[in-house]
């Protein structure tokens, strides 16, 4: 009676939190990941690189997944135009259907509530996305954005060792402000893959996938009382142009376009490795009226990507794994105006970070503990031309997770995570000698052969030393139940 009641009451508890679409085991043991086994961290195409075409591969049972979760962030620790506080409810929705050979499909549906207060004047749901473009109002306020995402995934076996596979996306959220300019957003994404993969042996497989996407965020500025509404639109930090009229409409259009090639391989019964290179290429548009235009090209910037990634995992001995890894990723833009063909920012960041960690199971416990350190060395060069600012910053950061999950009953879980890091430059917030804490606790049940459920808590703290009794802290709550059968 005690356990059902126990079952009963968790259950209650998994639906009334709210999820990100993440692992749960893995979040609970601090985000450890190349040190431990997880069916959904494995090194594959598809959990490592993301191929639609894997899918069939590594989801072979059907299953639905209801995933709830609550996320907050707030703290004094920010930029000018970040908000001072956010609250984010949401639920997920994710299934899995086996077909047999007629493939595998994916589907999901979520929903997201996001409550964002003491919004310093911006209008851009990201006003920090790396273009020399803002739009603001005079006032501080509140936001509160909300909306559905939808997504599909299908993947088929062509022929002998060939495989293929696509997926789409589509997401809308609604924004509002509670104070003048009253203004009104809609954020529309959409998100397009398809991709192929060759498994010449169970040791070997090799795929590439392409990416599309097309984003758009659009605000309305509307006076309620017959009086014209003022926008300012700024170019770099300190440039601006206002817009007064009755009503007012702008738009941001952020297009792109990517290719992304996976390997994976596996030497010896031991050891696996797994590689991925990536390239993206993105635009973003400044639309405002002109006169009689309605969409007139104001501003325009240009992204590249660069990302290459290798990570191997040993088996040395039983209970013991080993695992490390090496990245290189590489992000340039540069910002003009349009109308006078100007550049006014041009900026570089290249990240280069090893890790290694390892875990180990005491059976004789029935205990699992783990470890992984990080480092990392962050380059940024940064011309903002229309302001006369200039930056070349260096930082050697690094990072401490800890992890164990103990079998407490049969098919019970506890788990726990702890992170320490260091940045010595953050090139986010802008603080010198940054420290980051993080804790989480998890539990995962399963039920029986139908259901499990898994819970995590995670709590983290930001904090420069630079700066005295400056700090950003998250804390996020998530939860999942796996139905193996709908």
């Amino acid at each position: 009676m005690l356990n059902k009641a126990f079952i009963t009451g968790f259950i209650l508890i998994v639906f009334s939190m709210t999820y990100y679409p993440q692992n749960s085991r893995i979040n609970g043991l601090g985000g450890l990941s190349y040190s431990i086994n997880d069916n959904d961290y494995s090194l594959n195409l598809y959990d490592f690189g993301r191929n639609p075409a894997w899918l069939i591969n590594d989801e072979q049972t059907t299953y639905l997944k209801i995933s709830p979760s609550y996320n907050r962030q707030r703290g004094d620790y920010k930029r000018q135009y970040d908000f001072g506080s956010s609250d984010i409810y949401g639920v997920k929705f994710n299934g899995i259907k086996t077909l047999g050979e007629d493939g595998t499909f994916l589907g999901y549906t979520s929903y997201d509530y996001e409550k964002r207060k003491d919004v310093y004047r911006t209008l851009k749901y990201d006003s920090y996305a790396g273009e020399a473009f803002y739009s603001t109002d005079t006032t501080t306020g509140n936001f509160t954005y909300s909306g559905p995402a939808v997504g599909f995934m299908y993947s088929y076996q062509l022929s002998e060792g060939l495989y293929i596979g696509a997926s789409i996306d589509y997401r809308i959220l609604d924004g509002l402000k509670d104070r003048y300019s009253g203004a009104k957003s809609l954020l529309r994404n959409v998100n397009g893959l398809g991709g192929a993969a060759y498994k010449f042996s169970d040791n070997y497989s090799i795929g590439s996938y392409i990416q599309l996407f097309d984003n758009q965020e659009s605000f309305e500025m509307k006076s309620l009382d017959g009086t014209d509404v003022e926008i300012f639109n700024y170019r770099g930090d300190n440039y601006r142009t206002s817009i007064r009229k009755t009503v007012l409409e702008q738009k941001v259009r952020k297009k792109g376009e990517g290719i992304f090639s996976q390997i994976y391989t596996r030497p010896y019964d031991n050891l696996e490795v797994a590689a991925i290179f990536n390239y993206c290429n993105s635009w973003t548009t400044i639309l405002l009226p002109d006169g009689n235009i309605k969409e007139s090209e104001e501003g325009y910037s240009s992204f590249e990507n660069y990302n290459t990634k290798l990570i191997a995992k040993y088996h040395p001995v039983a209970n013991l794994q080993l695992g490390g890894f090496i990245c290189y990723k590489e992000n340039r833009s540069w910002s003009k105006s349009s109308a006078h063909n100007l550049l006014l920012w041009d900026w570089e960041i290249r990240n280069f970070s090893i890790g290694a960690g390892a875990s180990y199971y005491l059976s004789r416990y029935k205990l699992l503990i783990a470890a992984e350190a990080e480092l990392c060395s962050v380059k940024l060069d940064s011309t903002k031309y229309i302001d006369n600012k200039f930056a070349d910053k260096k930082s050697g950061d690094y990072i401490l997770r800890l992890g164990a999950e103990y079998e407490l009953l049969p098919e019970t879980f506890l788990r726990a995570g702890y992170n320490y890091g260091s940045n010595e430059t953050d090139l986010i917030y802008g603080g010198e000698d940054t420290k980051f804490n993080s804790f989480s606790l998890g539990v995962g049940i399963n039920i029986s052969s139908l259901t499990d459920i898994d819970f995590n808590i995670n709590y983290a703290g930001l904090t420069p030393k630079s700066l005295i009794n400056i700090f950003r802290d998250k804390l996020t709550v998530q939860a999942s139940v796996k139905i193996y059968t709908f």
